[in-house]
């Protein structure tokens, strides 16, 4: 199967950390947990910068709500 152009990036904020974990936009593919970040401004920068060498394309979501919402 072809890889994914796509990554989603999915983030679960709270007051004082940020959860982040990726999956790529195909059936069988995993969810990969990118670690807790602390919630300054800029602190997610870092390890974001990275993920354009997994996918080309990043679209990014928050579980703001039952379905969560897309920034």
């Amino acid at each position: 199967m072809p890889e994914s152009s796509t990554l989603d990036v999915g983030m679960d904020v709270h007051h004082e950390a940020i959860a982040v974990a990726s999956v790529a936009k195909n059936p069988d593919a995993e969810v990969s947990y990118l670690g807790s970040l602390g919630t300054r401004h800029g602190a997610i920068d870092p390890r974001i910068r990275q993920l354009p060498s997994k996918a080309p394309h990043l679209v990014f979501v928050d579980e703001a709500g039952p379905c969560g919402s897309w920034l």
